[in-house]
Parts: C-alpha cells; structure tokens; sequence
C-alpha cells in the first residue's frame, strides 16, 4: 500500500493492472467465409479479440469485482442505459460490466446492413433465449436483473460475439488497452476479489492476492493478475 496526498481517511484506491507472462499468441483474424458477407462487411477477416495484450503485455478486457468480506448491499442500478453498438460487422464493446439491474441499449448503426441480438444466459432475468433483428439505425433496450456472465451474438454474422458481465459487486472495473483499471472512492474494509476473462484455450489467470484485498483510507493498493499457459 503506498499513501496518496489528497485521499481522504475515508476512502482508498485500488490499481489493477493484469499481464500477460510469457509471449502471448499473435493476434489472429477471423476470416468471412461466405464472399456475398464480406463484400457487405467491406472486408474479408475481422479482428479474434478473446485475447487482447499490448506491446508491454498489458491483457485488455479482464473484468475485476471488489465485495466486501463481510456483506453488505450493491449500490443500485444506474437510471441511464449502457450503449452497446454493432458497427463495421462487429460489437464495438467486446466486453461490457453492468450493475444488475442496468438496461443495455443495443444499437444498430450501420448505414444499410442488418444484425439480430442472440442472447446466451441461464439465469431468470436476464433475456436468455432472446433472439431479435436489430434493423439499420434501430435500438434494442434490454434489462439484465441477474449477476451472470452472458455471451451475445449476431446470428446474421457469426463470428460477432461479445460478453455482458452482469455484477452485485460493490465495486468493479474492465481492464483498458494497457492491462490497466483504477477503482476509487473504496470505503477501507477486506475485500473479495473475482477475476474474469473470456476462456482462452491453454491459458488461465493467477490472482496474485489470493482472492483478498485489503483497502485502507488514504492509500492505493496494488492489484496485479496475471495470465499463464495452463
């Protein structure tokens, strides 16, 4: 932990910062099967982001979840939707983190092609099942009440998928294109730590904390995880 001039005694920061160990994959390309697709899509591969790592081994969109040890409630859900856009034949947010309650707004803006919303989830709440066309220029708002990591698609285009990581966490944060989140304003306590990443065949992470984190007043605390090969 390392004191910070200008944090109160009442709240602490925690910076996160996950890494790859070793030389990641190289960063791959989906390639369109079908000509008629890619000539819509204007190209003939999209980018595979399951595993994004920058030059320095930076891991971008790795979900990180603070709770409380002891209990206590979530904040409530935000009033003002979350955006989600499907644009150039891909989901612009490969990863989303949502408060349970939130409602997701899935916008299509595109000039002229058409994508649907398939929706991959267990849990009561939550939209599974739903499998809706999203026309050109249109919207689809749908709530997820339910903490659960739900998988989203295109149907129209195959290999559109992203992630809606629904949390009661108290505190949560999504790695940027460095590998690196800051969660502040944490009240000082003993916190559980989850970590998620989208599966990645033959890799897993380490959570160098053990799965707690301990936050004081006027402090910044390290969290640092790391991906490995299985």
């Amino acid at each position: 932990m390392t004191p910070v001039e200008g944090l109160g005694a009442e709240a602490g920061r925690v910076r996160v910062r996950a890494m790859f160990a070793g030389t990641p994959p190289a960063l791959r390309e989906i390639p369109i099967a079908s000509a008629e697709l890619a000539g819509r899509c204007g190209r003939p591969g999209v980018p595979d982001e399951s595993l994004l790592v920058s030059a320095d081994g930076g891991i971008r969109n790795v979900v990180i979840e603070l709770s409380l040890a002891s209990g206590g409630e979530a904040p409530e859900a935000p009033a003002e939707p979350e955006v989600a856009d499907q644009r150039g034949c891909l989901f612009t947010r490969h990863v989303s983190v949502i408060r349970a309650g939130t409602t997701v707004r899935f916008a299509n803006t595109e000039g002229s092609e058409a994508h649907n919303v398939s929706i991959a989830a267990r849990r009561a709440g939550n939209q599974g099942g739903l499998n809706q066309m999203v026309q050109p220029g249109a919207d689809l708002p749908l709530r997820f009440a339910t903490p659960e990591r739900i998988t989203v698609s295109c149907t129209v285009h195959p290999w559109m998928k992203s992630y809606v990581c629904v949390t009661d966490a108290a505190h949560f944060a999504l790695t940027g294109e460095d590998g690196a989140a800051l969660l502040e304003g944490i009240p000082p306590g003993v916190y559980e730590v989850k970590v998620w990443h989208e599966p990645v065949e033959r890799f897993r992470f380490d959570l160098a904390a053990a799965g707690t984190l301990e936050v004081r007043g006027g402090h910044e605390t390290l969290l640092t995880v790391e991906m490995k090969a299985k």
